[in-house]
């Protein structure tokens, strides 16, 4: 493993910035050969600024602001030449710049872990998009009570967020009826091809939890805390002897029943498995549940409710996307700028919470 060294947030920021005038990036962020390549009033460069540098207002005042700010008035052009132009821009590139600002972030020694732990949260939202019929195809919609009425475009978005250093390490926007369950284990397997040298817990609610997503983190060698829902695992709480401890989760022909045959042949076909059950007592009074992987020796008992409720940090994270950075107020209405504002948005939200 490499030595990290001390890298500032301004230094890795104004690296990002640098590498939007670089040809690698620039053959990144074409979708075809001949996109970008006339000399124009507007370069390539200007097109990903005026993406990453959106406060949620009008595209027209987004484009004034930025040829203002840049000192480049003269070369400002109208919202159709942009919105244009923009259609042969690959929303991928601002998923590549954020994937290498993240590693840059994980490479420096001054990011914080918790006993040597990444504690990271996955969840997922649903975001509003512009209500065309377009959108309304390609990323389905959400259906009124009677089902019969208008329906209005949706997305739906699951993020893996560190909650110690405040940095969302992967996102995804997909259809409105796409699997929170599918989306979740896309970002996990980001994450993992992201940092494959970090020891990293990930932190679900309860609806994530299942024999298979355990058993997928347990081959994977993740470390995880579930909140458990209750009514399941019954048979597991009551042969508990106290508030915290091993168990034997079996998986029986039910369990296994619901496994995908991949998933078992790739683990093994194992019985069971052995982890650890512990029973939180909240300030209401109410006891709840949770399942891990965590070692005795790393969290005691104590600290485990603590240790769950560390999730709701990614609550204040999509709070902060939506009603601050307005992430919600899309400009495009097209699914391609969909994509590229959401992108461009997250490392924004990133590279926000660096400085701060």
């Amino acid at each position: 493993m490499k030595t990290k060294q001390m890298i500032s947030s301004s230094k890795r920021i104004n690296n990002t910035i640098s590498m939007l005038g670089n040809d690698r990036i620039h053959n990144i962020a074409r979708l075809n050969e001949k996109a970008f390549t006339r000399n124009r009033q507007m370069t390539i460069q200007d097109i990903l600024m005026i993406n990453l540098a959106r406060k949620g207002k009008t595209l027209s005042m987004e484009i004034n602001n930025y040829f203002k700010d840049a000192a480049k008035r003269e070369d400002r052009v109208s919202k159709q030449a942009f919105s244009k132009q923009r259609m042969n821009l690959n929303p991928e590139v601002f998923v590549i710049l954020n994937n290498e600002y993240i590693q840059s972030i994980y490479n420096s020694s001054d990011h914080k872990t918790l006993n040597g732990y990444i504690i990271t949260a996955i969840d997922g939202t649903v975001m509003e998009i512009p209500d065309t019929s377009e959108l309304r195809k390609t990323f389905d919609c959400e259906k009124t009570e009677n089902g019969i009425d208008h329906c209005a475009a949706r997305a739906r978005t699951s993020t893996i967020y560190d909650v110690m250093n405040n940095i969302v390490i992967d996102a995804q926007i997909n259809k409105y009826t796409a699997s929170e369950k599918e989306l979740g284990l896309r970002n996990i397997l980001n994450m993992v091809n992201l940092l494959p040298d970090e020891k990293v817990m990930i932190i679900f609610d309860r609806g994530y939890v299942s024999a298979e997503l355990m058993l997928i983190l347990t081959e994977l060698q993740i470390t995880f805390l579930c909140r458990v829902p209750k009514g399941r695992y019954e048979k597991e709480k009551k042969i508990m002897q106290s508030n915290d401890e091993s168990i034997i989760f079996e998986l029986d022909k039910n369990r296994k029943r619901r496994l995908s045959k991949e998933v078992l042949e790739q683990a093994g076909n194992p019985k069971e498995l052995n982890l650890r059950m512990t029973k939180v007592l909240l300030e209401t009074g109410e006891t709840e549940c949770l399942i891990s992987n965590i070692p005795f020796t790393d969290f005691t008992s104590d600290e485990m409710g603590s240790l769950y409720f560390e999730r709701w940090k990614i609550e204040t994270a999509y709070d902060i996307a939506k009603n601050k950075l307005k992430i919600e107020n899309f400009s495009g209405r097209k699914q391609i700028t969909i994509e590229q504002e959401f992108y461009a948005h997250i490392l924004l939200l990133n590279m926000i919470e660096d400085l701060k």
